[in-house]
């Protein structure tokens, strides 16, 4: 989950594909048309992640809920967890750092 990947698949986009600054990183609808909803990566969507859990995302696939990726996330998932340790902790700290932003509730999901 690089920055550009999250960037590209964890943004509302505009009905010309651009994405929406305001909701950058709050997910939405799969941007490439799959069923499904990619989830919000700012503190408001992952609560109180640490920077241990993010890191665990990317190297396992596994959610501190128990819970794990799924989708295009899984082939990232094989991408992150070859990168160097020190690599994955910056990423981690890069997702860490996003300011919280609220996404649409659930029920207003279209």
């Amino acid at each position: 989950m690089a920055p550009a990947i999250a960037r590209s698949a964890h943004s509302q986009r505009n009905i010309f594909g651009a994405i929406i600054e305001n909701q950058r990183f709050t997910g939405g609808p799969d941007p490439e048309g799959r069923e499904g909803w990619v989830p919000n990566i700012t503190p408001a969507g992952i609560g109180d992640w640490s920077l241990g859990d993010i890191e665990q995302v990317l190297t396992t696939g596994d959610t501190p809920s128990g819970d794990s990726v799924g989708g295009p996330m899984r082939d990232v998932v094989r991408n992150t967890r070859e990168l160097a340790p020190v690599d994955r902790k910056a990423t981690a700290a890069y997702v860490k750092s996003l300011p919280p932003v609220e996404d649409r509730k659930p029920a207003e999901r279209k």
